[in-house]
């Protein structure tokens, strides 16, 4: 559950929902349990990257595969974020990402499901493709590295279970009433990949 602390200036919330106060608190301080939504906009929420949601960075990436991650859901590939803005992070954070499908293949050189890929790597559209399918087509693709210019972005999602229909709705077995995903979302390639792109682009200008 989200704190709130609205009484204070400095304070930053992490998107998965806990509360970093530059302030110190005494122990006789009662902090609430709840928080609203619109007094999210009263504070500064801070991503997995550590870095305030909504701002452009630069990272260094490698692409590596959903089954390294092991997660349940996401794409079949996720980028592992190594640096940002050129400082290296003491521990790699695993991200799921997005990039806009008329960005793949000409601004960006990265895809994070099998739309993308098969956009990527000229695939026929609507052909199925299965993980060894991915490594035959692209082998070099999973632990490619990358250094693309992102920006984090956060959904918070409510969530109901319950044994008896609206609007009897209630969480069930003491968990969240809702959960916080997070995704980079990829808006330009910054390697030297896009070199090609960048030299017509800069010939076009020219003409």
């Amino acid at each position: 559950m989200i704190h709130d602390n609205t009484v204070r200036a400095s304070t930053r919330v992490l998107a998965f929902g806990i509360i970093l106060i530059s302030a110190s608190v005494s122990a006789d301080d009662e902090i609430p349990k709840q928080i609203g939504i619109k007094q999210l906009r009263d504070v500064e929420i801070i991503g997995a990257l550590g870095v305030p949601l909504g701002k452009i960075v630069s990272i260094e990436a490698t692409v590596v595969s959903n089954a390294e991650v092991r997660r349940k859901v996401g794409g079949p590939f996720f980028l592992r974020v190594t640096a940002v803005d050129g400082k290296k992070l003491e521990t790699a954070v695993d991200c799921e990402f997005w990039v806009p499908r008329s960005y793949i293949g000409r601004k960006v050189h990265v895809a994070p499901d099998a739309e993308g890929f098969r956009r990527l790597f000229g695939v026929k559209p609507g052909t199925v493709i299965r993980w060894d399918d991915y490594e035959r087509i692209a082998p070099d693709y999973v632990g490619s590295n990358v250094k693309l210019s992102v920006f984090c972005r956060a959904m918070i999602s409510g969530i109901a279970y319950s044994r008896y229909p609206p609007p009897e709705w209630y969480p069930l077995g003491g968990g969240s009433s809702y959960k916080i995903s997070e995704t980079l979302v990829v808006h330009r390639q910054l390697d030297d990949v896009n070199e090609p792109d960048k030299q017509a682009e800069s010939k076009d200008g020219k003409d």
